[in-house]
């Protein structure tokens, strides 16, 4: 960060030290080795569990209209986000569509939100009004290197979707 900081772009310096709190060299190499202890740890959880593949939701809700602020979106990319941090191939894709039967359960629970004081899945859940037809996508993660594996599930995942 520092090198880009000095040499290249001082606001792209500064990106990167506010998006990684890395201030200096031995910071970036504290974080790297930390994630390279999470990307172990996690492996080691994969294996004892046998997974091929994990098959699991893109994001919370169903695909964010272009009006839904940011703020609502980047906080509930993690489902997409941890796999990138552990360098695991993954691919979502659309496996429905948001129903007015769906619509109509947000509102309903944007209501029981609201009766609660939890003001931030309220909102989350006022966003879905007029999401109806939108897609909702399913993601499919696979170990390092096993690619093909993660295509495979998701051409099969595509085809039983298609048949139904």
């Amino acid at each position: 960060a520092w090198l880009i900081h000095r040499f290249i772009s001082r606001p792209i310096g500064a990106a990167i030290r506010s998006s990684t709190g890395c201030q200096s060299t031995q910071d970036v190499l504290f974080l790297l080795k930390e994630i390279n202890n999470y990307q172990v740890e996690f492996a080691k959880a994969w294996s004892e569990a046998k997974l091929v593949v994990l098959i699991c939701p893109g994001m919370p809700f169903p695909a964010p209209l272009d009006t839904t602020p940011d703020m609502l979106i980047s906080g509930l990319t993690n489902y997409v986000l941890l796999y990138n941090v552990l360098d695991y191939p993954a691919g979502v894709l659309p496996v429905a569509k948001v129903s007015a039967a769906d619509v109509k359960a947000s509102k309903d629970a944007e209501e029981e939100y609201r009766r609660k004081g939890d003001w931030l899945n309220a909102k989350i859940s006022s966003q879905q009004e007029g999401t109806q037809g939108l897609p909702i996508g399913l993601q499919v993660v696979g170990k390092p290197l096993c690619e093909e594996i993660v295509l495979r599930v998701m051409r099969e995942i595509e085809r039983g979707v298609s048949d139904a």
